[in-house]
């Protein structure tokens, strides 16, 4: 049989690559690769070792692009979001259904990656042969592919778990067979690993990039990197899970370690403000305007950080993820972006029909029901000023909503707006140019001009919103969409890494000679950023008063800070929650009820379309079976 890398090899080894305009839009290169050449060619050349390189990048998983086949499945198939489709260009269905196994070719990121790596350990390793390169632009080129390089192995242990970490000096046909059929390393090996890359490359990367080269990972970049991979190695399906304690190396050792160490908390904690400590990022906001919601009263009226008085809660959360007049290069926030071209794609399914749009991707109810009201009280616990129910529709407008609107969507947080469509909301599409499909109320009822007797509707009777702008529209009559960016990374995760993993530590620790515990007024600082740019109040006293309580806290706040970026999927897992949130039914609004009986239509309902389970086996990602077929050293996943 052949070994798994060596089928790598005849793909690297043929890989073509042509001349191009270097670093204009990098966002948008892709190189073609259309004359055969040889390696030796490749780096005879610094064009054609530049096209190389940049071809790397193409390795990158699109989680932009998060319904298709092409791109990830972690939105629709974690707890947060839906999609009425299941077939096999649109498989993300299949996932949540846990209908998927070692021979499933959807998803299959392991044998992409590796490639990735492949290509990488062949650019570091003969980069340096290329003649008409400086040896400062060597440096830079062969640090990025470094970085790809740990980016991909990152990639690899989030889906996978423990995975192969290959010799950085590529390998050769000429090697016998059973040194080609390499074994996993332990996770906590591969973590030491790539964090070690990760820290090095960063010292050899720029602390920031141009207009022009704006997608090139900077040091920055390396280290939230580093902040995400610690951070899942410190939780509890990695640390000391002993639910793995049979998942062992062909000697013996545990995948996973047996033994929990609170030091990893620490080790997650530090990597998280090494980002805060570049001093390179923060928050994106957008100043007050005259338009802007008056704050509740307890919420800080100083201005931001220390309070929301001199910023739009509401725009400064849309706009950073529409885009629109929000230029990468000009948002702090952004810490690591891809490629705006499936972003536009990925919009298209949850738009209106009326649109021209697909008006199928849509959002749970679960998710609706975590975001807070307007003076951050949970629903259950609403106040007079800012009340919740369920029965009714509002006789007056607000600065969100339209008057009969139904009730359960007044009074929200501002990032619900944001985020979230309902019945009721109204749709601008301004770019539109014909005026019945723009500025209209979208309804999902099931005769409503966007509900199922029309044709794909969203199951739940929400439709996701975030990065939508309201210019943008899928008609052909001329309209457009605004130009955007996915953030891979972005730093208000990294706070929220921070906090969590600061609220985690049982006792203190030392990394790098700095001492780190769980510091409460550390805490509510940065926790208190993410809430004040939303318009909320800081923590209370009440979620401050124990680990556990300040947990819940957290984990609420990541669900709705990070909703639809590809992280609750991998956070249910990382926190052993998974059996019980990612198996429940999925609930929302009666989408079978008529505007005649629209009442009917606001009362929870399952989903039976949308199939949910989770056994043991999906926390980790099935390794192909035809690479555990080639490769006799390898060790399949749990269960799989």
């Amino acid at each position: 049989m052949k070994p798994f890398f060596r089928l790598l090899f005849v793909s690297a080894a043929m890989l073509a690559v042509s001349q191009m305009t270097a670093c204009k839009k990098f966002l948008d290169v892709r190189p073609y690769l259309n004359d055969l050449m040889n390696m030796d060619t490749v780096f005879a050349k610094s064009s054609y070792a530049t096209s190389y390189l940049y071809d790397i990048y193409n390795y990158i998983p699109d989680e932009s692009d998060f319904f298709r086949v092409s791109g990830t499945p972690w939105v629709p198939a974690s707890d947060e979001a839906v999609q009425v489709w299941k077939r096999a260009d649109l498989p993300a269905s299949y996932i949540a259904a846990g209908e998927y196994d070692a021979t499933t070719g959807y998803y299959n990121f392991w044998t992409n990656l590796y490639r990735g790596i492949r290509s990488a350990n062949i650019f570091i390793h003969r980069v340096d042969e290329v003649k008409d390169m400086s040896q400062g632009e060597k440096q830079d080129k062969k640090a990025q592919a470094r970085f790809l390089r740990a980016y991909f192995y990152f990639c690899l242990i989030q889906q996978y778990g423990p995975v192969i970490i290959a010799p950085e000096k590529p390998l050769e046909f000429s090697q016998p067979i059973e040194e080609l059929m390499l074994a996993r390393s332990t996770y906590d090996s591969c973590v030491n690993y790539v964090a070690k890359e990760l820290t090095e490359v960063a010292e050899l990367l720029p602390l920031s990039t141009s207009p022009t080269t704006i997608g090139q990972p900077t040091k920055g970049a390396a280290l939230a990197v580093k902040s995400r991979l610690m951070l899942y190695a410190a939780s509890p399906l990695f640390n000391g899970n002993t639910e793995y304690g049979g998942f062992r190396t062909a000697k013996g050792v545990p995948f996973i370690s047996q033994q929990f160490d609170d030091g990893k908390w620490a080790q997650a904690a530090a990597a998280a403000k090494a980002v805060i400590d570049l001093n390179q990022y923060e928050l994106y906001t957008t100043p007050k305007v005259p338009e802007t919601a008056k704050l509740p009263a307890n919420v800080p009226a100083g201005s931001y950080p220390d309070g929301a008085g001199d910023i739009d809660p509401f725009l400064s959360y849309r706009d950073m993820f529409a885009g629109g007049d929000v230029l990468a290069s000009k948002n702090r926030e952004a810490i690591f972006v891809r490629s705006v071209n499936s972003l536009n794609n990925t919009i298209q399914f949850c738009m209106p029909r009326q649109t021209d749009s697909w008006n199928g991707g849509g959002a749970t109810q679960k998710l609706v029901d975590a975001y807070y009201m307007r003076d951050g009280r949970t629903k259950d616990n609403a106040s007079v000023d800012y009340p919740y129910s369920e029965n009714g529709y509002t006789a007056t407008a607000d600065e969100f909503t339209r008057s009969g609107v139904f009730k359960m969507y007044a009074n929200r947080e501002p990032r619900f707006y944001a985020s979230i469509g309902f019945t009721g909301f109204f749709w601008k599409g301004t770019s539109a140019a014909k005026d019945w499909r723009k500025n209209f109320v979208v309804e999902y009822y099931r005769d409503g001009n966007e509900g199922k007797a029309g044709g794909d509707y969203p199951l739940t009777g929400y439709s996701i919103q975030k990065y939508i702008h309201p210019e943008d529209s899928y008609t052909w009559e001329g309209a457009s969409r605004s130009r955007k960016v996915f953030m891979l990374f972005r730093m208000g995760e990294v706070y929220l890494n921070y906090v969590e993993a600061l609220n985690e530590l049982s006792a203190a620790h030392m990394v790098n000679g700095k001492e780190y515990k769980r510091d409460l007024a550390e805490i509510a600082k940065y926790f208190n950023r993410i809430r004040f740019r939303a318009g909320l109040p800081g923590l209370s006293p009440e979620e401050l008063g124990s680990a556990a309580s300040l947990r819940t806290a957290i984990r609420r706040e990541r669900q709705i800070e990070l909703a639809f970026e590809g992280r609750r999927y991998f956070d249910t897992r990382r926190w052993k929650i998974a059996p019980l949130e990612d198996a429940k039914p999925v609930t929302g609004m009666n989408t079978e009820i008529t505007k005649a009986n629209k009442d009917q239509f606001f009362v929870r309902t399952i989903a039976k379309e949308a199939v949910r389970k989770f056994s043991l086996k999906q926390y980790l990602w099935p390794i192909p079976k035809p690479d555990i077929n080639k490769n006799q050293s390898l060790v399949q996943n749990p269960g799989w």
